[in-house]
C-alpha cells in the first residue's frame, strides 16, 4: 500500500487471478465490490456505591440491542482478589447466533469527563447456541482507583464508556466491471491516483487509525477474509 492509501476514505484492492494449466486465450479485467457490514453500539455504565463493592460480587448490566444483529447480553463487573490487590474485571456475555468479529473498547470517564484509563479487545466468536462468555483484562486495581478517587469517582460514583463494533456479514456483493479484450491497457493506480478523495473538511485522524490496525489483523489472523493483503 503507498502512503497516499493512508488517507483514502475508499480503499481499493487489485486482485489477480489464474487457472492452473490454463493458457490464457485473452486478456481483461473484472472489478467486483464487496461491502462488510458493521454495526456500532455505545453507552455509558454508572457504577454507583463503587467503593463498597466487595470481592467476586458481580454487578450486572443488562444490554438490548436495537437489531438482532448485536449478540450481546449483558456485562458483568467484579473485583478478583490476589495476593497483592484487587483488580477490576469485566466479562461479557453473548449469544452469537452467526460468525462475527466483535471489537470492544471500555474507558473510565473520570470527574472532569476525560478518559483516564482505557482498554480494549477484540475476539472472533464462531455461531453456537450456547451462551459465551468474553472476559477482558483487567482495567485497574481497587487500591489505585481509591487512591485516586478524587479523580475517578463522581459522588461515589463510576463512569465506564463502553463501545462494542460488531461484522454483520457481507452486506453488498457485486461485479461492477468487465473489460475483455488484447488492448486493455487500464491501470487500476492510475484511477485510483485521479480520483480526488480529499474533497472533505477534516481527516478523522482516530479512523485512520483504527482502519489501520483492522487491516493489520485482516493480514496477520486472516480473519473473515480471502483477500491477502501485501
Amino acid at each position: 500500500m503507498t502512503e497516499i492509501c493512508s488517507f483514502l476514505v475508499i480503499l481499493s484492492l487489485r486482485c489477480r487471478l489464474w487457472y492452473p494449466d490454463t493458457e490464457m486465450l485473452e486478456s481483461g479485467q473484472c472489478f467486483a465490490r464487496t461491502r462488510m457490514g458493521v454495526e456500532r453500539m455505545c453507552f455509558v455504565w454508572d457504577l454507583v456505591e463503587f467503593s463498597g463493592l466487595q470481592p467476586d460480587l458481580r454487578k450486572t448490566f443488562p444490554i438490548t440491542a436495537a437489531s438482532g444483529e448485536i449478540p450481546l447480553k449483558s456485562m458483568n463487573l467484579f473485583w478478583t482478589k490476589t495476593c497483592s490487590s484487587e483488580e477490576m474485571n469485566v466479562e461479557i456475555v453473548l449469544k452469537p447466533n452467526k460468525n462475527t468479529a466483535c471489537k470492544c473498547k471500555l474507558a473510565v470517564i473520570g470527574v472532569e469527563g476525560k478518559v483516564i484509563d482505557l482498554v480494549q479487545n477484540e475476539r472472533y466468536f464462531i455461531a453456537d447456541e450456547n451462551t459465551q462468555i468474553w472476559i477482558l483484562p483487567p482495567l485497574f486495581s481497587k487500591k489505585h482507583v481509591m487512591a485516586r478517587k478524587g479523580a475517578y469517582l463522581n459522588n461515589d460514583t463510576l463512569s465506564l464508556k463502553c463501545e462494542f463494533a460488531f461484522s454483520t456479514g457481507i452486506v453488498f456483493e457485486k461485479i461492477e466491471e468487465t473489460y475483455i479484450g488484447p488492448n486493455i491497457h487500464y491501470s487500476v493506480d492510475q484511477d485510483i491516483l485521479n480520483v480526488n478523495y480529499f474533497n472533505f473538511d477534516k481527516v478523522l485522524v482516530e479512523s485512520m487509525k483504527d482502519l489501520k490496525c483492522d487491516l493489520e489483523s485482516l493480514y496477520t489472523e486472516s480473519i473473515n477474509c480471502d483477500v491477502n493483503l501485501q
